[in-house]
């Protein structure tokens, strides 16, 4: 007559040991039988691996700034005024080349890009 109640090695007494389970597998062991993982977990032998050697893989430090720089060179602009670009009227004028109070002949009576009229314009103020 045999019994059913299976009994592992890890049931036998054994001074100063323990029962463990395998934290892999789930399985009763001595803790004497029991290696620790890479993880801190304790395991049987058969569920034991080491730590993957990639893991203590390092890069190889990369440089990405160049060696040197410079700043670019600042912006030189050439202004070519005509003769519209000296005017002072809105729209029309030119930076650097407006002249205050210049009106251009072509201009007289005439209607401003805003939709005034200029009624009367001193003669002093154009230029001929």
């Amino acid at each position: 007559m045999g019994t059913n109640n299976p009994q592992s090695e890890a049931d036998s007494l054994i001074l100063g040991d323990w029962n463990a389970i395998c934290f892999r597998c789930g399985s009763k062991f001595k803790a004497s039988a029991m290696q620790k993982n890479w993880q801190g977990y304790y395991t049987c032998r058969r569920c034991w691996e080491p730590r993957q050697p990639q893991d203590f893989a390092t890069g190889i430090k990369e440089i990405t700034t160049p060696p040197w720089t410079q700043p670019p060179p600042a912006d030189s602009f050439v202004v070519f005024c005509g003769p519209n670009d000296r005017t002072a009227i809105p729209g029309y004028a030119i930076p650097g080349c407006v002249r205050p109070g210049f009106i251009d002949a072509a201009w007289i009576g005439n209607f401003t890009p805003l939709g005034e009229i200029y009624p009367y314009i001193p003669s002093a103020l154009v230029e001929r």
